[in-house]
């Protein structure tokens, strides 16, 4: 079951992040050297086809090669083969900018040991993009403070670090107000229901609110769900509607069978 749900999460993480940050590919007439210098550099230095590289190229300015080149013989020297190391960078082209003493080293020391941080790393890039000293180590001594174990908040990071990418002061409002709801700090739901609300704004929230209502299922039955699997909020309006329509118009279910079994 452990295992399933870390699967789940991996494979949440990697979609929900080409949904919002889409590196797509696109078609180019001209050769190489008729492109700019992170063109280039991400085609010779990393292994891009065209495409990808004039794609990454849109999300970093790149003009020499001193901070790219530290990166990647950082990654290197931490473990990271060229094809880890490639791939990192075509999900997440902006760590081919970070400064590796300064904003890598310190995400790879949090991690007990170095295998393990090559593990989170390659689940989901994003952890080098966190900023550690002012969101994520704050943010972690609050989950502990609501009585959160560690390894609920290892596997958080892995797998939802954009979570804790806020503010102490609104983070510390979710974590109250999950609690508020009943959530369990000891269980897995309690840090998915704070992952949920952050990722989400009130008006997003009540959209997908309505959604639900349009089915048949009260304010009540909503919340029924979300505390017994918090998921069903953290899914797009447009899923939330194909999946309810499959499950009632397709299957024949009602859609209080849904809202117990969320």
């Amino acid at each position: 079951m452990y295992l399933l749900l870390e699967l789940s999460l991996s494979t949440y993480n990697n979609l929900y992040f080409i949904q919002i940050h889409p590196f797509s590919s696109s078609s180019s007439e001209t050769t190489p050297n008729q492109h700019s210098f992170a063109v280039n550099y991400f085609i010779n230095s990393c292994g891009f086809p065209l495409e990808k590289a004039l794609s990454a190229s849109n999300y970093v300015e790149l003009e020499t090669p001193n901070k790219p080149d530290s990166v990647l013989a950082f990654l290197e020297n931490h473990g990271f083969t060229k094809t880890q190391i490639s791939n990192l960078v075509r999900k997440y082209p902006p760590v081919i900018l970070c400064d590796p003493e300064k904003t890598l080293l310190p995400k790879f020391q949090f991690f007990k040991s170095k295998e393990e941080t090559i593990s989170a790393i390659k689940r989901n890039g994003e952890l080098l993009l966190v900023d550690l000293q002012a969101c994520a180590l704050p943010n972690v001594e609050i989950l502990r403070e609501a009585n959160v174990p560690d390894a609920k908040i290892l596997l958080m990071l892995k797998f939802m670090p954009r979570a804790f990418n806020s503010t102490s002061d609104r983070f510390r409002k979710i974590v109250n107000e999950v609690k508020k709801m009943g959530f369990n700090p000891s269980k897995l739901n309690f840090v998915l229901a704070v992952h949920a609300f952050k990722s989400m704004s009130k008006s997003t929230w009540g959209k997908k609110v309505e959604v639900y209502r349009k089915w048949g299922l009260s304010e009540d039955d909503i919340l029924v769900s979300f505390g017994k699997y918090p998921w069903c909020m953290i899914a797009s309006e447009h899923k939330i509607m194909r999946v309810m329509d499959f499950l009632v118009n397709k299957m024949g279910w009602e859609s209080s069978l849904v809202a117990r079994s969320p």
